[in-house]
Protein backbone atom coordinates (compact mmCIF):
# COMPACT_ATOMS: atom_id res chain seq x y z
CA UNK A 1 0.00 0.00 0.00
CA UNK A 2 2.90 2.72 0.63
CA UNK A 3 4.06 2.14 -2.73
CA UNK A 4 0.65 2.57 -4.16
CA UNK A 5 0.21 5.63 -2.54
CA UNK A 6 3.74 7.31 -1.57
CA UNK A 7 5.75 9.34 -4.08
CA UNK A 8 8.92 7.57 -3.52
CA UNK A 9 7.38 4.28 -4.96
CA UNK A 10 8.91 2.45 -7.95
CA UNK A 11 5.61 2.58 -9.72
CA UNK A 12 5.25 6.03 -11.28
CA UNK A 13 1.66 5.64 -11.50
CA UNK A 14 1.35 5.82 -7.52
CA UNK A 15 -1.26 8.46 -5.53
CA UNK A 16 0.97 11.38 -4.95
CA UNK A 17 2.32 11.34 -8.47
CA UNK A 18 -1.21 10.84 -10.30
CA UNK A 19 -2.02 14.21 -7.76
CA UNK A 20 1.19 16.17 -8.44
CA UNK A 21 1.72 15.16 -12.13
CA UNK A 22 -1.89 15.54 -13.73
CA UNK A 23 -3.70 17.86 -11.33
CA UNK A 24 -0.87 20.14 -11.00
CA UNK A 25 -0.49 20.19 -7.37
CA UNK A 26 -3.89 22.15 -7.23
CA UNK A 27 -5.27 19.24 -5.02
CA UNK A 28 -2.64 18.25 -2.45
CA UNK A 29 -1.62 14.64 -1.11
CA UNK A 30 0.90 15.72 1.47
CA UNK A 31 2.56 13.13 3.25
CA UNK A 32 1.53 14.67 6.70
CA UNK A 33 -2.37 14.52 5.36
CA UNK A 34 -1.99 10.93 4.52
CA UNK A 35 -2.34 7.66 6.82
CA UNK A 36 -1.82 4.34 5.96
CA UNK A 37 -2.96 1.37 8.65
CA UNK A 38 -0.16 -0.93 8.04
CA UNK A 39 -2.07 -3.77 9.55
CA UNK A 40 -4.23 -6.15 7.82
CA UNK A 41 -7.28 -5.59 8.84
CA UNK A 42 -9.57 -8.40 9.47
CA UNK A 43 -13.32 -8.70 8.79
CA UNK A 44 -16.48 -11.29 9.39
CA UNK A 45 -17.28 -12.68 5.76
CA UNK A 46 -21.19 -11.74 7.08
CA UNK A 47 -23.58 -10.43 9.47
CA UNK A 48 -26.63 -8.33 9.88
CA UNK A 49 -25.96 -4.49 9.68
CA UNK A 50 -27.54 -2.92 12.83
CA UNK A 51 -28.27 1.03 12.31
CA UNK A 52 -30.59 3.14 14.27
CA UNK A 53 -34.16 3.99 12.69
CA UNK A 54 -33.38 1.65 9.93
CA UNK A 55 -34.55 -2.03 9.25
CA UNK A 56 -31.57 -4.55 10.37
CA UNK A 57 -29.50 -5.60 6.86
CA UNK A 58 -27.79 -9.16 6.49
CA UNK A 59 -24.87 -8.97 4.56
CA UNK A 60 -22.57 -11.44 3.18
CA UNK A 61 -19.01 -10.87 1.68
CA UNK A 62 -18.93 -14.37 0.33
CA UNK A 63 -21.57 -14.17 -2.28
CA UNK A 64 -21.97 -9.83 -2.81
CA UNK A 65 -20.13 -6.93 -2.89
CA UNK A 66 -23.59 -4.42 -2.37
CA UNK A 67 -24.37 -1.48 -0.22
CA UNK A 68 -24.42 -3.62 3.01
CA UNK A 69 -21.35 -5.48 2.25
CA UNK A 70 -19.63 -1.60 1.77
CA UNK A 71 -21.07 -0.44 5.16
CA UNK A 72 -19.91 -3.37 6.75
CA UNK A 73 -16.36 -3.15 5.70
CA UNK A 74 -16.33 0.53 6.49
CA UNK A 75 -17.72 0.05 10.50
CA UNK A 76 -15.77 -2.65 10.56
CA UNK A 77 -12.30 -1.11 9.31
CA UNK A 78 -12.93 2.25 11.68
CA UNK A 79 -13.90 0.18 14.69
CA UNK A 80 -10.58 -2.12 13.92
CA UNK A 81 -8.50 1.43 12.92
CA UNK A 82 -9.64 3.19 16.31
CA UNK A 83 -8.05 0.27 18.17
CA UNK A 84 -4.46 -0.04 16.36
CA UNK A 85 -4.69 3.97 16.59
CA UNK A 86 -4.89 3.70 20.58
CA UNK A 87 -0.74 3.17 19.75
CA UNK A 88 -0.23 5.42 16.58
CA UNK A 89 -1.05 9.09 17.45
CA UNK A 90 -0.70 10.13 13.86
CA UNK A 91 -3.13 7.84 13.03
CA UNK A 92 -5.14 9.09 16.21
CA UNK A 93 -5.34 12.48 14.93
CA UNK A 94 -6.30 11.77 11.29
CA UNK A 95 -9.39 9.41 12.46
CA UNK A 96 -10.94 12.65 14.34
CA UNK A 97 -10.76 15.13 11.78
CA UNK A 98 -14.73 15.17 10.15
CA UNK A 99 -14.32 17.27 6.78
CA UNK A 100 -14.36 15.50 3.56
CA UNK A 101 -11.93 12.76 5.12
CA UNK A 102 -10.90 9.94 2.35
CA UNK A 103 -11.03 6.57 3.12
CA UNK A 104 -9.34 3.92 0.48
CA UNK A 105 -10.28 0.79 1.15
CA UNK A 106 -7.93 -2.27 -0.60
CA UNK A 107 -10.30 -5.80 -0.88
CA UNK A 108 -8.49 -9.05 -1.23
CA UNK A 109 -8.62 -10.56 -4.85
CA UNK A 110 -10.91 -12.99 -3.40
CA UNK A 111 -14.22 -11.17 -3.05
CA UNK A 112 -16.77 -11.82 -5.75
CA UNK A 113 -16.77 -8.22 -6.61
CA UNK A 114 -18.39 -7.57 -10.23
CA UNK A 115 -16.26 -4.54 -10.35
CA UNK A 116 -12.08 -3.50 -10.00
CA UNK A 117 -13.09 -0.36 -7.65
CA UNK A 118 -16.33 1.69 -6.72
CA UNK A 119 -16.20 4.73 -5.42
CA UNK A 120 -18.66 7.61 -4.12
CA UNK A 121 -19.37 10.01 -7.06
CA UNK A 122 -18.50 13.64 -5.29
CA UNK A 123 -17.87 14.35 -1.82
CA UNK A 124 -20.01 15.59 0.43
CA UNK A 125 -20.17 13.93 3.40
CA UNK A 126 -17.65 13.71 6.14
CA UNK A 127 -16.35 10.33 5.09
CA UNK A 128 -16.17 9.55 1.35
CA UNK A 129 -15.05 5.63 0.66
CA UNK A 130 -13.26 4.30 -2.63
CA UNK A 131 -12.64 0.56 -2.63
CA UNK A 132 -10.39 -1.18 -5.08
CA UNK A 133 -10.06 -4.61 -5.32
CA UNK A 134 -6.39 -6.43 -5.93
CA UNK A 135 -6.00 -8.41 -9.10
CA UNK A 136 -3.48 -10.45 -6.98
CA UNK A 137 -2.53 -11.27 -3.41
CA UNK A 138 -0.21 -9.18 -0.97
CA UNK A 139 0.69 -7.08 -4.21
CA UNK A 140 -0.68 -4.36 -6.52
CA UNK A 141 -0.40 -4.19 -10.32
CA UNK A 142 -0.27 -0.71 -12.62
CA UNK A 143 -3.57 -1.60 -13.02
CA UNK A 144 -4.59 -1.28 -9.26
CA UNK A 145 -2.66 1.92 -9.12
CA UNK A 146 -4.61 3.63 -12.19
CA UNK A 147 -7.89 1.86 -10.64
CA UNK A 148 -7.27 3.80 -7.39
CA UNK A 149 -6.54 6.81 -9.10
CA UNK A 150 -9.81 6.56 -10.72
CA UNK A 151 -11.89 5.94 -7.61
CA UNK A 152 -10.12 8.76 -6.05
CA UNK A 153 -11.30 10.91 -9.03
CA UNK A 154 -14.79 9.84 -8.46
CA UNK A 155 -14.57 11.07 -5.16
CA UNK A 156 -13.46 14.35 -7.15
CA UNK A 157 -16.54 14.74 -8.79
CA UNK A 158 -15.53 12.62 -12.06
CA UNK A 159 -17.93 10.16 -13.52
CA UNK A 160 -16.75 7.57 -16.55
CA UNK A 161 -15.19 9.07 -19.17
CA UNK A 162 -16.95 7.47 -22.62
CA UNK A 163 -17.21 6.43 -25.86
CA UNK A 164 -20.15 6.15 -28.77
CA UNK A 165 -20.30 2.68 -28.04
CA UNK A 166 -18.73 1.55 -24.50
CA UNK A 167 -19.69 3.79 -21.13
CA UNK A 168 -16.47 3.17 -19.62
CA UNK A 169 -14.39 3.55 -23.26
CA UNK A 170 -12.35 6.66 -23.59
CA UNK A 171 -8.57 5.68 -24.36
CA UNK A 172 -7.47 8.68 -23.48
CA UNK A 173 -8.39 9.24 -19.76
CA UNK A 174 -7.63 7.46 -16.31
CA UNK A 175 -11.81 7.60 -15.84
CA UNK A 176 -12.11 5.64 -18.90
CA UNK A 177 -9.83 2.29 -20.34
CA UNK A 178 -6.94 2.80 -18.79
CA UNK A 179 -6.19 -1.09 -19.17
CA UNK A 180 -3.08 -2.36 -17.25
CA UNK A 181 0.07 -0.27 -18.80
CA UNK A 182 2.68 1.07 -17.00
CA UNK A 183 2.55 5.15 -16.63
CA UNK A 184 0.31 8.00 -15.97
CA UNK A 185 -2.97 8.67 -17.66
CA UNK A 186 -4.05 12.12 -17.06
CA UNK A 187 -7.71 12.64 -17.20
CA UNK A 188 -9.05 14.85 -20.37
CA UNK A 189 -9.48 18.10 -20.77
CA UNK A 190 -13.44 17.94 -20.29
CA UNK A 191 -12.90 16.22 -16.58
CA UNK A 192 -9.61 18.34 -15.87
CA UNK A 193 -12.32 21.55 -16.59
CA UNK A 194 -14.77 20.00 -14.73
CA UNK A 195 -13.26 20.09 -11.44
CA UNK A 196 -11.30 23.23 -12.02
CA UNK A 197 -7.54 21.98 -12.76
CA UNK A 198 -7.49 23.37 -16.42
CA UNK A 199 -9.10 26.16 -18.14
CA UNK A 200 -9.59 27.03 -21.65
CA UNK A 201 -6.66 29.19 -23.31
CA UNK A 202 -6.10 32.58 -21.63
CA UNK A 203 -6.07 35.80 -23.44
CA UNK A 204 -2.73 37.78 -23.40
CA UNK A 205 -5.06 40.68 -21.46
CA UNK A 206 -5.42 41.28 -18.30
CA UNK A 207 -8.18 39.68 -16.28
CA UNK A 208 -8.84 36.78 -18.69
CA UNK A 209 -8.61 34.69 -15.62
CA UNK A 210 -11.54 31.90 -16.58
CA UNK A 211 -10.13 31.50 -20.41
CA UNK A 212 -12.49 33.99 -22.28
CA UNK A 213 -9.82 33.72 -25.69
CA UNK A 214 -10.39 29.77 -25.97
CA UNK A 215 -14.22 29.78 -25.35
CA UNK A 216 -15.55 29.87 -28.29
CA UNK A 217 -18.95 29.99 -29.42
CA UNK A 218 -20.85 30.92 -32.85
CA UNK A 219 -20.14 34.33 -32.78
CA UNK A 220 -16.43 33.33 -33.21
CA UNK A 221 -16.76 32.56 -36.67
CA UNK A 222 -17.59 34.86 -39.79
CA UNK A 223 -18.35 33.60 -43.61
CA UNK A 224 -14.65 35.33 -44.21
CA UNK A 225 -12.08 33.95 -41.83
CA UNK A 226 -11.32 30.90 -40.06
CA UNK A 227 -10.05 31.09 -36.24
CA UNK A 228 -6.58 29.98 -35.87
CA UNK A 229 -5.26 28.53 -32.21
CA UNK A 230 -2.09 27.26 -30.54
CA UNK A 231 -2.61 25.08 -28.24
CA UNK A 232 -0.01 24.22 -25.66
CA UNK A 233 0.16 20.50 -24.97
CA UNK A 234 -1.37 19.53 -21.71
CA UNK A 235 1.44 18.81 -19.70
CA UNK A 236 2.62 22.59 -20.37
CA UNK A 237 -0.14 24.51 -18.60
CA UNK A 238 -3.38 24.53 -17.20
CA UNK A 239 -4.96 26.99 -19.90
CA UNK A 240 -4.60 24.04 -22.39
CA UNK A 241 -7.89 23.97 -24.00
CA UNK A 242 -10.04 25.36 -27.07
CA UNK A 243 -13.77 25.16 -26.16
CA UNK A 244 -16.46 25.27 -29.40
CA UNK A 245 -19.99 25.70 -28.56
CA UNK A 246 -21.96 25.93 -31.80
CA UNK A 247 -25.22 26.43 -29.74
CA UNK A 248 -24.73 29.24 -28.14
CA UNK A 249 -24.04 32.70 -29.44
CA UNK A 250 -21.72 34.17 -27.26
CA UNK A 251 -19.85 33.76 -24.04
CA UNK A 252 -20.55 34.89 -20.66
CA UNK A 253 -17.46 35.86 -18.34
CA UNK A 254 -15.80 32.83 -19.47
CA UNK A 255 -18.32 30.44 -18.29
CA UNK A 256 -18.69 27.50 -20.52
CA UNK A 257 -22.42 26.57 -21.38
CA UNK A 258 -25.04 25.69 -23.89
CA UNK A 259 -27.71 27.38 -25.54
CA UNK A 260 -28.71 24.42 -27.30
CA UNK A 261 -29.30 20.88 -25.80
CA UNK A 262 -29.18 19.12 -29.44
CA UNK A 263 -25.32 20.48 -30.14
CA UNK A 264 -22.32 19.49 -28.26
CA UNK A 265 -19.81 21.36 -26.53
CA UNK A 266 -16.52 20.52 -27.98
CA UNK A 267 -13.41 20.12 -26.05
CA UNK A 268 -10.54 20.26 -28.07
CA UNK A 269 -6.92 19.34 -26.45
CA UNK A 270 -3.55 18.58 -27.37
CA UNK A 271 -1.83 15.34 -25.85
CA UNK A 272 1.91 14.58 -25.86
CA UNK A 273 3.29 11.69 -23.68
CA UNK A 274 5.93 12.23 -21.95
CA UNK A 275 8.96 9.71 -22.07
CA UNK A 276 9.26 9.66 -18.36
CA UNK A 277 6.87 6.91 -17.12
CA UNK A 278 6.46 8.84 -14.21
CA UNK A 279 6.03 11.89 -16.62
CA UNK A 280 2.34 14.03 -17.60
CA UNK A 281 0.71 10.87 -20.14
CA UNK A 282 3.46 8.35 -20.13
CA UNK A 283 0.41 6.09 -20.19
CA UNK A 284 -0.96 6.78 -23.34
CA UNK A 285 -1.28 5.13 -26.10
CA UNK A 286 1.12 5.67 -28.88
CA UNK A 287 -1.69 6.06 -31.53
CA UNK A 288 -3.01 9.35 -28.99
CA UNK A 289 0.27 10.58 -28.72
CA UNK A 290 1.01 13.70 -30.39
CA UNK A 291 -3.00 14.11 -31.07
CA UNK A 292 -5.17 16.63 -31.20
CA UNK A 293 -7.98 14.84 -29.02
CA UNK A 294 -11.90 15.88 -29.25
CA UNK A 295 -14.36 15.23 -26.50
CA UNK A 296 -18.24 16.33 -26.39
CA UNK A 297 -19.25 17.43 -22.97
CA UNK A 298 -22.10 19.60 -21.63
CA UNK A 299 -21.36 19.06 -16.97
CA UNK A 300 -21.44 21.70 -15.25
CA UNK A 301 -18.04 22.88 -12.75
CA UNK A 302 -18.93 21.63 -9.93
CA UNK A 303 -16.80 19.30 -8.03
CA UNK A 304 -19.66 18.78 -5.09
CA UNK A 305 -22.80 18.50 -7.29
CA UNK A 306 -23.06 15.44 -10.18
CA UNK A 307 -25.15 15.98 -12.74
CA UNK A 308 -24.40 12.74 -13.98
CA UNK A 309 -23.50 13.93 -17.54
CA UNK A 310 -20.26 11.92 -18.95
CA UNK A 311 -17.66 13.12 -21.47
CA UNK A 312 -17.82 11.48 -24.70
CA UNK A 313 -14.26 10.68 -26.53
CA UNK A 314 -15.14 11.60 -30.41
CA UNK A 315 -11.59 11.16 -32.18
CA UNK A 316 -7.89 11.50 -31.99
CA UNK A 317 -6.51 13.45 -34.38
CA UNK A 318 -2.53 13.17 -35.86
CA UNK A 319 -0.26 14.71 -37.42
CA UNK A 320 -1.47 17.02 -39.87
CA UNK A 321 -5.13 15.32 -40.15
CA UNK A 322 -8.46 16.83 -39.95
CA UNK A 323 -12.00 16.15 -38.26
CA UNK A 324 -15.37 17.05 -39.22
CA UNK A 325 -18.58 16.99 -36.85
CA UNK A 326 -22.06 16.54 -38.01
CA UNK A 327 -24.18 19.27 -39.21
CA UNK A 328 -26.47 20.82 -37.03
CA UNK A 329 -29.48 23.13 -38.33
CA UNK A 330 -29.26 26.49 -37.74
CA UNK A 331 -31.65 28.85 -35.45
CA UNK A 332 -30.90 32.46 -34.08
CA UNK A 333 -27.94 32.23 -36.10
CA UNK A 334 -26.30 29.06 -33.88
CA UNK A 335 -25.73 25.91 -35.61
CA UNK A 336 -23.57 24.88 -38.53
CA UNK A 337 -20.43 22.65 -38.54
CA UNK A 338 -16.81 22.75 -36.70
CA UNK A 339 -13.94 21.75 -39.45
CA UNK A 340 -10.61 21.36 -37.75
CA UNK A 341 -7.46 21.13 -39.79
CA UNK A 342 -3.98 20.54 -37.78
CA UNK A 343 -1.75 22.96 -39.32
CA UNK A 344 1.28 21.86 -37.66
CA UNK A 345 2.18 20.08 -34.28
CA UNK A 346 6.01 19.53 -32.13
CA UNK A 347 6.70 18.06 -28.67
CA UNK A 348 5.33 21.09 -27.30
CA UNK A 349 2.04 22.44 -28.75
CA UNK A 350 -0.15 22.18 -32.56
CA UNK A 351 -1.43 24.94 -34.24
CA UNK A 352 -5.25 24.68 -35.46
CA UNK A 353 -7.46 26.03 -37.67
CA UNK A 354 -11.23 26.05 -36.88
CA UNK A 355 -13.42 26.85 -39.77
CA UNK A 356 -17.37 26.43 -39.05
CA UNK A 357 -19.51 25.66 -42.11
CA UNK A 358 -22.95 26.66 -42.52
CA UNK A 359 -23.62 24.22 -45.15
CA UNK A 360 -22.51 21.01 -45.46
CA UNK A 361 -22.29 21.23 -48.97
CA UNK A 362 -21.80 24.51 -51.19
CA UNK A 363 -25.62 25.66 -52.14
CA UNK A 364 -25.41 29.18 -52.48
CA UNK A 365 -23.61 29.84 -55.28
CA UNK A 366 -23.46 33.77 -55.48
CA UNK A 367 -21.96 35.15 -52.64
CA UNK A 368 -18.48 34.13 -53.69
CA UNK A 369 -18.09 32.48 -50.48
CA UNK A 370 -16.75 29.25 -48.67
CA UNK A 371 -20.03 28.47 -47.22
CA UNK A 372 -19.03 24.60 -46.86
CA UNK A 373 -15.25 25.12 -45.16
CA UNK A 374 -13.80 23.00 -47.65
CA UNK A 375 -11.21 25.68 -49.26
CA UNK A 376 -12.89 26.31 -52.65
CA UNK A 377 -15.21 29.47 -52.85
CA UNK A 378 -18.25 29.56 -55.15
CA UNK A 379 -16.51 30.10 -58.49
CA UNK A 380 -14.12 27.08 -57.30
CA UNK A 381 -16.67 24.84 -55.76
CA UNK A 382 -17.81 21.69 -57.95
CA UNK A 383 -21.29 22.27 -56.74
CA UNK A 384 -21.53 25.46 -58.22
CA UNK A 385 -19.63 25.08 -61.38
CA UNK A 386 -21.40 21.16 -61.97
CA UNK A 387 -19.52 19.44 -64.79
CA UNK A 388 -17.77 22.67 -66.28
CA UNK A 389 -14.00 23.36 -65.40
CA UNK A 390 -12.84 25.85 -62.44
CA UNK A 391 -11.73 28.92 -63.79
CA UNK A 392 -7.94 29.73 -63.92
CA UNK A 393 -6.45 30.71 -60.24
CA UNK A 394 -8.57 27.97 -58.32
CA UNK A 395 -7.43 25.21 -56.60
CA UNK A 396 -7.42 21.47 -57.80
CA UNK A 397 -9.04 20.34 -55.46
CA UNK A 398 -10.51 20.89 -51.68
CA UNK A 399 -7.26 22.06 -49.90
CA UNK A 400 -9.25 21.48 -46.55
CA UNK A 401 -11.01 18.99 -46.54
Amino acid sequence: MMSAIYDNSSLPNNLQNYYKTCLRGKAMLSNPNTFIVKTAINITCSGVLVREGLPDTPWDSSTSCGVAEQQAWELQAEEQAIEISKSDPALAWALQQQPRRRHIYILPSSVPCPWAGFADVTCTSFVCSSFVRAEAYNTLSYRDLHVIMHEAMHNFGLEHAETEDDPYGDPTDVMGNFGSRNGLLCPSAANLYRIGIAMPLRGNWEGDFRGSYGNLTASNFTRTSQVTLVIPAAYARDDHMVVVNLGRKNSTDGYVSSFRNDIPIFFISYRVASPNMSGYDSGLLPEHDRSVIIHAYKGIQDEMLSSGVRPQFIKSVPGNGTWTSDFYNFYEDTGGQLKLKIKRSDANEAEVILCRAVADRETDCTDDLDNDCNGLIDRCDPPCIGSGRPPRGCPKSAIWF
